[in-house]
């Protein structure tokens, strides 16, 4: 499922901006959108422009794909997508 929103903000620090929003969003839908390690297991992606106002692009991840190498990122389905409003709610 993959969501375009736009936030009406602006920011000073895009790098600090980023991982707000994404911090939020990991917390409150208890997923991983980033990997910090190569053989973490996310459940989706984020990408932010930085322009007024703010494009944010998220994508959940629609079936599980592991990977046969132990240091290999796999990707994982959450067991609820969140809705459109829900994710707005958020940021």
């Amino acid at each position: 499922m993959k969501y375009n929103l736009i936030k009406n903000t602006s920011c000073d620090d895009p790098k600090l901006c980023s991982h707000n929003i994404m911090e939020k969003l990991e917390s409150k839908l208890n997923c991983k959108l980033h990997a910090d390690k190569k053989n973490d297991t996310v459940n989706g992606s984020i990408s932010i422009y930085h322009t007024q106002p703010h494009q944010i692009i998220i994508e959940f991840y629609d079936k599980n794909e592991g990977s046969n190498n132990i240091h290999a990122t796999k990707f994982n389905k959450l067991s609820k997508i969140p809705t459109e409003s829900e994710i707005k709610k958020i940021i």
